[in-house]
């Protein structure tokens, strides 16, 4: 998962030169696109522009590691909070566009147990859904209700790239 503070392409961060994976978008917003013939140069004169992205890769693997131990550990519900918490930080929004089905291939789970976890969260008050659209209602007990993943990621953000504001 990738806000505004990382970006897509870390094999030209690496210096290789492929990926064995695709990026999608899962929702909408504004994003930058440079041609990685144009941007190797750029990265080669501005140590700044590549501590932050180094910083920025550790900071993500990080995240990566933490969410695939979640997967064998926490169950739908505190999954979805954590996913759903870290999506709103990503997009500086609290309503969401994403279906249950994109919900369930996101989480690697049936898409029943996603409207059961999300049957819970809006019976708490912490969540509204419709078709297409969920809305965070109740941040702070979205956040108790998360697993300790949420957490531990907003930390490592925020001691790896101090200077960024990603999480409130």
């Amino acid at each position: 998962m990738v806000g505004d503070e990382g970006f897509v392409g870390i094999p030209l961060l690496l210096e290789t030169e492929a990926s064995a994976f695709i990026a999608s978008v899962q929702m909408s917003g504004s994003a930058y696109r440079i041609a990685a013939p144009a941007l190797r140069p750029v990265l080669n004169n501005c140590p700044p522009l590549q501590l932050y992205l180094r910083r920025w890769l550790q900071a993500h693997i990080t995240e990566m590691a933490l969410s695939a131990a979640c997967s064998s550990v926490h169950n739908i519900r505190q999954r979805l909070s954590c996913w759903l918490l870290l999506s709103s930080a990503r997009i500086h929004r609290d309503r969401l566009r994403i279906t249950q089905d994109m919900l369930a291939q996101i989480l690697a789970c049936r898409r029943s147990s996603v409207t059961t976890a999300a049957r819970y969260l809006h019976a708490a008050h912490v969540i509204d859904y419709k078709r297409g659209s969920l809305t965070i209602l109740d941040r702070p007990k979205l956040e108790r209700l998360a697993c300790e993943r949420y957490r531990t990621i907003q930390l490592a953000f925020h001691k790896i790239l101090p200077k960024m504001p990603i999480f409130p």
